[in-house]
C-alpha cells in the first residue's frame, strides 16, 4: 500500500515549498489588507491543508523507510538462516562421511587385527569313527589369521616322564575367514582309562590352544562314551584376561566365549 502512495504522493518538502511560495507571492499579488474575511479564510485552509499534507508526506516517508528496513532485515535474516542451514547441512554431511570413513578403517582394522573374533575346534563324532575327525570353524565375523591349534591331554603330565609336557601335538590352520568350516586332517583318540563320569561312563578331557592375530583362546574338550557311537563330547571356550594387578601380583580371569552344557553326537 505504502508503495503504491508514493507512486503518486510527492516526496517530502513538496507542500512545505508551496506553502512557503504562497506566502511570497499572495502578498504580492494581493494587497491583505484588501482582503475580505472570506477570501482570507480559504487562503488560511489553503496554507492548513499544505501544512497538514506536507505532516502526512512526512509520515509516510518514514512509514515506507521503515517498512523497507523491516524488508531488508527480514531478507538478511533468511539469507543468514540459509547460510546457516548450509553450514549446518555441510557439518550434518561431513560427520557422515567422516563416521562411514572411520567405519570402514575400524572394520579394516578389525579385518586385520581380528576382532572379537574366535575359532571353536568341534569333532566329528557323528560319523562314528575312532579316532575321531576334527574340524575348526571361524565364529566371528572377522578373518583369523595364522591360526594354530596346539593339544594337550592328561597324556601330556605323566610326572614319570617330565618331557611329555612338551610332546604336544600342533596343527598348523593358517587363515580362517568369518563362519569358514575346515576339516582338518589330524584326528584325536580319547582314552577310556583317563576319568569317570558320575554315571560310571569313560570320560577323557584335551585342553587346546586356538591361537590367531588378536589372542589365543583356550578350548576345554570333554570326551563321554557314547551309547549309539564311541563317544559324545562337549566343550567350553575362554579367554584369559588380568582381572587385576598389586605390585608383582597379577591376577587373572576368564571370559566364556562359548559354553556347550549338553552332549552332542547322538541327539
Amino acid at each position: 500500500m505504502y508503495e503504491v502512495l508514493l507512486h503518486w504522493y510527492p516526496p517530502v518538502g513538496v507542500f512545505i515549498a508551496i506553502l512557503g511560495l504562497l506566502g511570497i507571492v499572495v502578498p504580492l499579488i494581493r494587497d491583505l489588507a484588501k482582503m475580505g474575511k472570506w477570501e482570507k479564510s480559504v487562503w488560511t485552509f489553503v496554507m492548513f491543508a499544505l501544512m497538514l499534507l506536507e505532516l502526512r508526506s512526512i509520515y509516510l516517508d518514514r512509514r515506507a523507510h521503515d517498512t523497507e528496513q523491516a524488508r531488508a532485515r527480514a531478507e538478511q535474516l533468511q539469507h543468514f538462516k540459509e547460510i546457516g542451514e548450509g553450514i549446518k547441512a555441510s557439518i550434518a554431511d561431513s560427520d557422515r562421511k567422516f563416521a562411514a570413513t572411520m567405519g570402514k578403517e575400524n572394520q579394516v582394522l578389525e579385518n586385520i587385527t581380528g576382532g572379537n573374533s574366535f575359532a571353536i575346534v568341534t569333532p566329528q563324532v557323528w560319523a562314528g569313527l575312532a579316532p575321531i575327525p576334527l574340524s575348526i570353524r571361524n565364529q566371528g565375523k572377522q578373518t583369523l589369521t595364522g591360526v594354530t591349534i596346539t593339544i594337550r591331554n592328561a597324556q601330556n603330565f605323566n610326572l614319570d616322564r617330565p618331557e611329555s609336557f612338551y610332546e604336544t601335538q600342533t596343527i598348523d590352520v593358517g587363515t580362517l575367514h568369518p563362519g569358514e568350516l575346515r576339516l582338518l586332517k589330524e584326528k584325536l583318540t580319547p582314552s577310556e582309562h583317563a576319568f569317570k563320569a558320575e554315571d560310571g561312563l569313560p570320560v577323557d578331557l584335551f585342553d587346546l590352544d586356538i591361537a590367531a592375530q588378536n589372542f589365543t583362546a583356550e578350548e576345554h574338550l570333554i570326551f563321554k562314551k557314547g551309547d549309539r557311537i564311541p563317544w559324545v563330547f562337549k566343550y567350553q571356550v575362554t579367554q584369559q584376561y588380568i582381572k587385576s594387578r598389586h605390585g608383582k601380583t597379577i591376577k587373572f580371569g576368564y571370559n566364556v566365549l562359548a559354553n556347550q552344557k549338553e552332549w552332542l553326537g547322538e541327539k
